[in-house]
């Protein structure tokens, strides 16, 4: 589940979309989560906590870019330009934008950004209900309740356009696409179907198969997925019941304390060995490559390299002995499925899976686990 609202050069205007992406069979449950999240947000908005982490977040986004300045592509430079004039906005250097940003973020207050999502999340959050809204802005106009809109400015509602669904033409016994999007003759075996808001009209019968009149012959295996729009409109203007505000979790500094990272370093006492029998046990660089080479105590070997591609960045790749190839003829799928359990965990020490998945984003940490042959 993404939602994207950024300018659009095409349309003319900033554009908000909700793209929702799932299994066909399970396309109503990824649907009432999402509506129900988006209700969530234009209901109570984001946690103190929330907008502080990621306050927290861009500014530090923002920092990596500005000393990234000299090592982005002359070709990214030109499309942001280009870019920047279609839509009116002011260029500036990545540098000049972060000292203008740290300007400008201490004065955005959290009222200030539930103001913003009230008016951004409801063209998603009240789709079938526009008439209650059109209500709730004439009794905010009257003084008659609290919540105020204010239909000329940035706490504006905001109407859905269009809802689009790209779906396959076929599904297997167990819910999946019967097989790729793309492998039908000629064109995709993906159909799209266009609602309209204010008038929903099913418009299969308008849609001109492109393979109609080809003498290309196929035939599509498993059963015929089909989706009315009567369907997804109903999955969307259904009722999300009693939605109550986020939790506010608190999310550590450090997943490891300084007194258990020293009490650990005193049980274990790690050093450096020789990489080479006969070498010295002291990191050294490789004079061609430029690779630095270190072997640990424990056995494990490193190999590292600094280059100038992403200031104040870095990438850790770290390999284990094992894989597929170790699964016996009865255990097929054992270590692809042990490795998502443990992704999906997501826990460190006593910190819980939001709690890490919180300390991660906060600090542009992006980790992946997964299973190679």
């Amino acid at each position: 589940i993404e939602l994207d609202h950024s300018d659009s050069g095409r349309e003319g205007c900033a554009v908000s979309t909700l793209t929702i992406t799932s299994e066909p069979n399970d396309w109503r449950g990824a649907v009432r989560v999402a509506m129900q999240e988006m209700r969530r947000l234009r209901l109570h908005g984001v946690t103190k906590g929330e907008m502080d982490r990621y306050a927290d977040a861009l500014l530090r986004d923002s920092e990596q870019l500005a000393e990234q300045n000299g090592s982005v592509p002359s070709v990214d430079n030109l499309d942001f330009v280009m870019e920047s004039l279609a839509l009116g906005h002011t260029v500036m250097d990545p540098r000049e934008g972060h000292e203008a940003l740290l300007q400008v973020a201490s004065t955005v207050t959290l009222e200030d950004v539930n103001d913003v999502a009230r008016s951004l999340f409801s063209f998603a959050a009240d789709y079938g209900s526009e008439d209650k809204l059109a209500a709730a802005i004439q009794e905010s106009e009257e003084g008659a309740t609290t919540m105020k809109w204010d239909p000329t400015g940035w706490n504006s509602p905001t109407l859905t356009t269009a809802v689009i669904a790209c779906i396959p033409a076929a599904v297997d016994p167990e819910g999946g696409p019967s097989m790729p999007l793309m492998a039908r003759p000629g064109g995709s075996m993906a159909t799209s179907q266009h609602v309209d808001s204010d008038a929903l009209v099913d418009i299969d019968a308008s849609i001109e198969d492109p393979l109609s009149d080809s003498s290309d012959s196929f035939e599509i295996e498993g059963e015929e997925f089909v989706l009315s729009t009567d369907e997804i409109h109903e999955t969307l203007v259904e009722d999300s019941g009693d939605i109550e505000p986020v939790e506010d979790f608190d999310v550590p500094d450090r997943l490891l304390s300084e007194e258990e990272l020293q009490a650990i370093m005193a049980e274990r006492k790690p050093s450096f060995v020789p990489v080479e029998p006969g070498a010295s046990a002291e990191p050294a660089v490789d004079p061609v490559t430029g690779v630095l080479r270190i072997k640990l105590s424990n056995g494990v070997t490193v190999n590292c390299k600094r280059t100038a591609n992403e200031p104040r960045a870095a990438m850790i790749r770290l390999n284990a002995a094992g894989g597929r190839a170790l699964e016996s003829a009865g255990e097929f799928g054992a270590v692809s499925i042990g490795t998502r359990a443990l992704s999906e965990a997501g826990t460190v020490a006593q910190w819980g899976r939001e709690q890490v998945e919180l300390f991660c984003v906060s600090r542009l940490i992006n980790c992946v686990l997964e299973a190679e042959e």
